[in-house]
This record gives C-alpha cells, sequence and structure tokens, in this order.
C-alpha cells in the first residue's frame, strides 16, 4: 500500500575510505546492479516514493547512477563528512512537509521492504517520536549499542567506540534505520552535539532526547548489515546470490552446484532449464525453457531460445539463439550476433555480427563476422571471412543451400548464391552465381622423385 505520506532520506554521502577505491562505495556492484540499487528498490516496494539521497564523495558519478534506475529522486549535498546528524541535516534542507520521514542507510542492501513496512507500523501504533531497528548478535558487530528503559523503550545508543567495557557486552545493536517525526527532527537535530571521540554529529543522539523512543527488534540479522569493506562486500554478494538462486529454483530451474552458480539481478529464467556450475549469467539475458547451459559458461545481454543446448566453456555477448540451437563447446558469440532455429555453432567457432540462418552450421575453428548466412548452409573447418580491410568493415553473403569448404577465406564484400558450392583451400574475392562450384586456388604440381632428392640436401638420414 502507497505511503504517501512519508519520505525516506537514504544517507550515501560517505568516503568510503574503508574501501580502498577511488570508486564511491554504494556503486561497487553486486549481482549487475550497484549497492544502492537495492536499499532504493526496498523503499519502492515498501510504497514510499518520496526519497532525498543525502550525496557527498563523488555525487556526480552516484547520481548518474541512480538515475538509471528511479525517477524522481532529489539529490541532497552534504558539503563534509561530518556525521549522520550532519546528514540528515542536507537532508532536512531539501525536505517540504511535516510527514514523518525513514531514516536508511545507501550500503544495506539486504534490508527487505517487508522489514520497512513493520517498522512504519510500529512507529505509527507506537505513536513514537523515533522508532527504531535492531538486532541481537552472539558477537556484536561494531555498531551502537541499545541500552532500553524497558520494553520495547530505549534510553539511549552508544556507539561502540564510546562505549564503556559493560556497554561493549550488550548483544543487542543498532541498525541505522529510523523512522521519525519530521517536527521532533527538527527540534532535536539542532542539539546534537560532535564532543565524542570521532568529533562527529550522531544521529544515534537523537533517542536522548526523547521521552517516546521505541525499537523495533528484527530477528534477520544479515538484513541490517551494512558494507564497509570488500570483506562485507563479498559476504552481501553472496547473499544476495544465494537469494537469486533460490528464487530461480523455486521457480523450476535446476542449478548443479548453485553456490557456483552467478546470476545477475535482471536475468529471467524459464521453467525447466538446466544450468551447470560456474556458470555466469549477466545483465538481461533471458534463457528460455528446456535450455541446457554446461560449465563454465558466460552469456551475457543475450536472449536464448527455447530447447537450446550451450556446451562447455561458450561466451556469448549481446546475441540472440532461436529454438533448438547448439553452440560449443568453446564457441564465442560477440555483439549482434543472432543464430537462427536448428542451427549450430561448433567448438571454437567466433561469431560477430553475423547471422547463421535456419538449420546451419559452421562446426569448428572459423571465423564470421560481418556475414549473413542463409539457411541450410554448411560452414567448413577453418573457414575465414576476411571483413577488415584495414579500414573498414564488408559483409559476406552467403546465400541459402550454399555449401562452403574447409580453409575458405571469403574476402568481403563478396556474396555466394543459392546452393553454390566453393571448393576446399579457396581464396575467393568475386561473388559466387547460384548453382555454381568456385575454386581459387593454385594448380597442383607434382615432380617425380624430388622428394629423395630433397632429403639428401637436407641431410635427412633414415633412422
Amino acid at each position: 500500500m502507497p505511503r504517501k505520506q512519508l519520505t525516506a532520506f537514504v544517507l550515501a554521502a560517505g568516503l568510503s575510505t574503508r574501501m580502498k577505491s577511488e570508486k564511491q562505495k554504494t556503486l561497487h556492484e553486486v549481482c549487475g546492479r550497484p549497492l544502492i540499487f537495492y536499499p532504493l528498490k526496498a523503499l519502492q516496494d515498501a510504497g514510499i516514493h518520496k526519497i532525498i539521497v543525502v550525496v557527498g564523495h563523488k555525487k556526480e558519478e552516484l547520481q548518474s547512477s541512480i538515475k538509471k534506475y528511479f525517477k524522481n529522486i532529489i539529490f541532497a549535498p552534504q558539503k563534509k563528512a561530518l556525521g549522520t546528524a550532519d546528514a540528515v541535516k542536507a537532508g532536512l534542507a531539501k525536505f517540504k512537509g511535516e510527514n514523518d520521514i525513514l531514516i536508511i542507510n545507501g550500503d544495506a542492501p539486504l534490508l527487505r521492504h517487508e522489514t520497512l513496512e513493520k517498522l512504519i507500523s510500529f512507529h505509527e501504533e507506537n505513536r513514537a517520536d523515533i522508532s527504531l531497528i535492531s538486532a541481537e548478535f552472539k558477537t556484536p558487530p561494531a555498531y551502537g549499542r541499545i541500552i532500553r528503559t524497558g520494553h520495547n523503550k530505549v534510553f539511549k545508543i552508544v556507539e561502540e567506540k564510546d562505549a564503556s567495557i559493560e556497554e561493549k557486552h550488550i548483544k543487542e545493536v543498532n541498525a541505522g534505520i529510523y523512522c521519525v517525526k519530521s517536527s521532533f527532527l527538527k527540534h532535536a537535530i539542532k542539539n546534537i552535539s560532535n564532543k565524542n571521540k570521532k568529533n562527529e554529529f550522531y544521529l544515534t543522539d537523537l533517542v536522548s532526547f526523547s521521552e517516546e523512543a521505541y525499537v523495533y527488534k528484527t530477528s534477520n540479522n544479515l538484513e541490517i548489515f551494512g558494507v564497509n569493506d570488500r570483506k562485507d562486500l563479498e559476504l552481501i554478494r553472496s547473499q544476495i546470490q544465494k537469494n537469486i538462486n533460490e528464487k530461480h529454483m523455486l521457480n523450476g530451474v535446476t542449478l548443479i552446484n548453485s553456490e557456483n552458480i552467478y546470476i545477475d539481478n535482471d536475468v529471467e529464467i524459464e521453467n525447466d532449464v538446466t544450468i551447470h556450475p560456474n556458470t555466469h549469467l549477466k545483465g538481461k539475458s533471458k534463457i528460455s525453457k528446456n535450455t541446457i547451459v554446461e560449465s563454465h559458461c558466460f552469456i551475457e545481454n543475450s536472449e536464448i531460445g527455447e530447447g537450446c543446448h550451450i556446451k562447455q566453456s561458450s561466451v556469448i555477448e549481446e546475441s540472440t539463439l532461436k529454438k533448438n540451437v547448439t553452440v560449443g563447446p568453446m564457441a564465442h558469440l560477440r555483439p549482434l550476433s543472432i543464430v537462427e532455429e536448428n542451427a549450430r555453432v561448433g567448438n571454437f567457432v567466433e561469431l560477430k555480427k553475423t547471422t547463421l540462418g535456419k538449420n546451419s552450421k559452421a562446426n569448428h575453428l572459423s571465423y564470421l563476422g560481418d556475414a549473413h548466412i542463409g539457411a541450410h548452409v554448411n560452414i567448413g573447418c577453418g573457414v575465414i571471412t576476411c571483413n577488415y580491410d584495414g579500414f573498414q568493415k564488408h559483409k559476406s553473403t552467403v546465400s541459402d543451400g550454399a555449401f562452403i569448404g574447409s580453409d575458405v577465406q571469403l574476402v568481403a564484400p563478396v556474396k555466394i548464391g543459392k546452393n553454390a558450392y566453393v571448393g576446399s583451400g579457396s581464396t575467393i574475392t568475386k561473388n559466387v552465381p547460384e548453382n555454381d562450384l568456385a575454386i581459387a586456388r593454385t594448380r597442383q604440381t607434382n615432380i617425380k622423385g624430388y622428394a629423395k632428392t630433397l632429403k639428401k640436401i637436407k641431410g635427412f638420414q633414415k633412422k
């Protein structure tokens, strides 16, 4: 249900120093999407469409990335990284209205919309000034500790660097996710001090200014986990990947050794597809039903038709396979290639910007670039389309029913007519008319007995 009266602040202005990267932290990709995509998507799924993202470090790149996925996002710049309370002040500068405010971090991609909805309902039921999410750990991470006054009420939150030994033993920690009355927030935030070991303005200090501060404990500890370094990034990636893979398995996809199969967020897979280990499905790929993808394959932004068989170690990029196509093993389909129904691309065959027609086959060791191959065509072993003259690309056309023998070079631009036959070892520089036989190779000469003479000259000896 849309919560039109709620505004969300997403804090994404940090310097990301522990990532040791030139890239802004929330732009690091997980399963094909930047980190910040996931909390923003959770907000939208919770029905929250008024969103203010607080930006700072490398804000231009961050804003550009967010705009690829979301519309109507408001950006609030934080001039200096002075702490979470200062970041919220930057958000308030762009905030209009008196409605409640939800505050989350941009580096927490496991946060679920269901949990946000529960927090909002909890906040409204208690008519709280501020409500926050907590989680309990056997060994707490370096998060602020929750000091309670009673059932569901909070007295204060102590950041770990400022906590006493006794306070560090507390198992319940703050998730950094808040729902706040805007009137309370505007007043209380002015009183927050930076007198602490980090000399920062902590948003957690808001709790100290209210007698109506409530805590909602989630049972899903991973949900509150934020990314600070590359180790955290991998932990998050593995969990998101597990969620994606489980979704596909529940939808009827067989994943053999699913822990070693890598599927991006936007990939579509129909039921009765089987995927073997160490396969990567990237971008906006779609795999249709009854397809088999063997081990070590890489498929990116491609559409694979029904009943296809992608054999081991094949690479398919920005290409389309129609029904019942076989590819590989160890084939490479480069961008803008199309393989029509029942065609076969065999081992060590490379296609680039090429259409291979229905029931045609290029079984082994060939390069077909900038070509249109018709239906029922045989491409022999070692065939090459010579498509580049050093200045520009040229097209080769092989019409329906043609036969191209082994070790043929088609020097583009060139056209092979219907049912034409090109003899093995030919270099074709002119068009071949329909039904013609083309042979373009030097005449063979046999010199009687010369092999024996050659061996003497070269110093060969019988063994």
